[in-house]
């Protein structure tokens, strides 16, 4: 974990639901509260694992949650009630709130077509069914 060091024009905003523990960066950075032994509250950088499908996670109170979700949840609006979060430019890893945006399951999947990300064939259609039922699952977990 690393101190907090905003970068310039980075903006912060309170997870939802655990206003008092978890902040989002629209830089796709997260940091946790946490008391030292003065009961001083200390935010700090967290470090994220990676999902199966290489999507950073963060570990909330024992529920997985990905990272570029937080970031769309805190910044962008979903008027149209979208239910997943695209990465423009195809890069898991980029969770920047200008890469990020909410999509239907069919706008992802034309997405991933169109950027070369999946590759029409049969063995990548089974591979996409298991990673759409994998992401369902994920989603029904993740609130």
């Amino acid at each position: 974990m690393e101190t907090i060091t905003s970068q310039p024009h980075e903006k912060w905003k309170s997870v939802s639901g655990q206003e008092s523990y978890y902040k989002v960066s629209d830089f796709g950075r997260i940091k946790s509260c946490f008391n030292n032994r003065h009961k001083t509250s200390i935010w700090k950088i967290i470090g994220k694992g990676k999902d199966c499908f290489g999507y950073p996670m963060i570990n909330v109170f024992g529920k997985l949650i990905r990272v570029h979700r937080l970031v769309a949840q805190a910044f962008i609006p979903n008027p149209d009630n979208k239910p997943q979060v695209n990465h423009k430019n195809g890069i898991k890893s980029d969770n920047r709130v200008e890469n990020l945006e909410w999509v239907t399951i069919s706008e992802n999947v034309r997405h991933a077509f169109k950027t070369g990300l999946c590759i029409p064939n049969t063995n990548n259609l089974i591979e996409y069914k298991k990673r759409l039922k994998m992401k369902k699952l994920l989603n029904s977990h993740a609130g």
